[in-house]
């Protein structure tokens, strides 16, 4: 516990200093930095009140299971259906799961690419890119749960996003 609170501080201190530095070269605006920051917050205060703790879910499968995401196929006698979401998590845990994938795909290089790959893999059905992307959080945000750090890098392979450029990676 002492280290998951020494992580958070120190994420909290780094976040704010580099939100500063932006600020001071012009990049941001001191509005965007506080409300990145108080987005970030209430989306992790829903997903705990909401779903639970990460912690007390013995793996990343049911964490995405209660919170509606896991895929089932939809089909009746011999019509083979679509793979769709349950939806029997609570909605306003998707829901802001939701604005946080927008959020990403905004602001990280390495979810935008993902993203419009996906995109033009699927044929330009962008909600299923984005149900795609939010199953992947919440798996992270499940590692995240059991003490480990947030990083991009993990969920998707940089090399085929041809993300190889170190500025290009860090947001």
């Amino acid at each position: 516990k002492v280290l998951a609170y020494s992580s958070l501080a120190f994420s909290v201190f780094l976040g704010t200093f580099i939100g500063f530095a932006r600020i001071s070269q012009g990049g941001h605006f001191l509005s965007d930095v506080l409300c990145s920051c108080g987005f970030t917050y209430l989306t992790a205060a829903v997903l705990y009140s909401q779903i639970g703790d990460p912690g007390s879910y013995s793996c990343a499968a049911t964490y995405v299971k209660s919170a509606g995401l896991n895929l089932k196929e939809r089909s009746s006698g011999k019509h083979k259906g679509k793979l769709k979401i349950t939806k029997r998590g609570p909605s306003m845990a998707r829901r802001y799961l939701f604005l946080a994938v927008l959020r990403l795909i905004q602001e990280n290089n390495i979810f935008r690419a993902w993203y419009l790959r996906k995109i033009q893999r699927d044929g330009g059905i962008k909600l299923k890119a984005i149900v795609a992307l939010m199953r992947k959080l919440t798996k992270a945000l499940w590692y995240v749960g059991q003490g480990n750090n947030f990083d991009a890098r993990f969920l998707f392979d940089v090399k085929r996003l041809k993300l190889l450029e170190p500025e290009m990676i860090c947001d």
